[in-house]
């Protein structure tokens, strides 16, 4: 009962301090050029998130889960865990391609989207593969918290959770900031950003309760999951990347009176230095967080 009630207290905090990380820069007043700056700061903090403590967090849970098996091939567990979740969003933000080849009529694809509707609100979360592939890895932390709690000792629980906030709160401010860059109006941005920050609390109870009806202790299975919202988080490194350098940068450094498109294929991948510097300062700063949560 009283580790039941200290998961849902720390799930319900996760929450909200989610989703009011996610709203500081909706309520900073950025201009276009300081726009530019927080954006490559949050895509530094993705990479450094995911190289720095999503990957080696599943990594060291893998072994941790399987440190009495010798024979067992643990790098080819990481290797297929890693492309597997990249493999899933590149499906997905491809989906619509491969159905249209099949002459099928994807309406989540469609430009012309009615946002009245509750139905069309949701469908938007499944056109962005930023906002869906971090809710996917949302939903593995959620089940890695709620798999710690349901142990007799909850110290692991704790450490949980401290090291999925660490990341959640920069990963939440980055979320969307980079929605905001794309031009998502503010109610739908609010709409991604709270499913974002409740998938966590929300898997963690019912993993928690599901655990405990079962009696199960499924710490490799957890581990495989990690390593998979890690390919994930990959992809989500590299589709953000390629929309910031390409974004706006074919306007900006496009040459006067030049009409063929194939001329900007270079030019418009270039950054400044300031983005440059503040790119790799947002790669640092989960190797700063990362000491701060500990080494479990």
């Amino acid at each position: 009962m009283v580790r039941s009630l200290e998961l849902c207290l720390l799930s319900v905090l996760m929450g909200i301090t989610s989703f009011i990380a996610g709203m500081a820069p909706l309520k900073l007043p950025l201009s276009t050029a300081h726009l530019n700056l927080v954006s490559m700061l949050s895509m530094g903090m993705l990479i450094g998130t995911s190289l720095v403590i999503v990957i080696p967090e599943g990594i060291e849970t893998l072994y941790d889960s399987i440190k009495d098996h010798e024979e067992a091939p643990i790098p080819r567990y990481i290797g297929i865990s890693l492309i597997l979740g990249f493999m899933t969003m590149f499906i997905i933000d491809n989906c619509s391609s491969i159905l249209e080849n099949f002459n099928i009529n994807y309406n989540l694809s469609s430009d012309k989207v009615n946002f009245e509707s509750i139905l069309e609100k949701v469908k938007s979360i499944f056109k962005s593969p930023l906002t869906l592939g971090l809710i996917l890895h949302s939903a593995v932390d959620g089940i890695s918290l709620g798999s710690s709690f349901s142990k007799e000792d909850t110290s692991l629980g704790i450490i949980f959770f401290v090291m999925i906030i660490i990341h959640k709160l920069p990963t939440a401010f980055s979320l969307a900031t980079l929605l905001f860059k794309e031009g998502l109006p503010q109610s739908l941005l609010q709409l991604h950003l709270a499913v974002f920050s409740l998938i966590t609390p929300v898997t963690s109870v019912v993993t928690y309760f599901i655990l405990l009806a079962l009696d199960m202790d499924n710490e490799f299975t957890i581990s495989i999951m990690l390593l998979y919202s890690g390919g994930t988080f990959i992809y989500i490194v590299t589709h953000v990347m390629l929309e910031i350098l390409t974004g706006e940068r074919e306007n900006q450094y496009r040459p006067p009176q030049s009409s063929d498109s194939d001329s900007t294929i270079h030019e418009h991948a270039k950054i400044t230095g300031s983005e440059l510097g503040i790119s790799l300062l947002g790669m640092l700063v989960p190797i700063f967080m990362s000491f701060l949560g500990g080494h479990h």
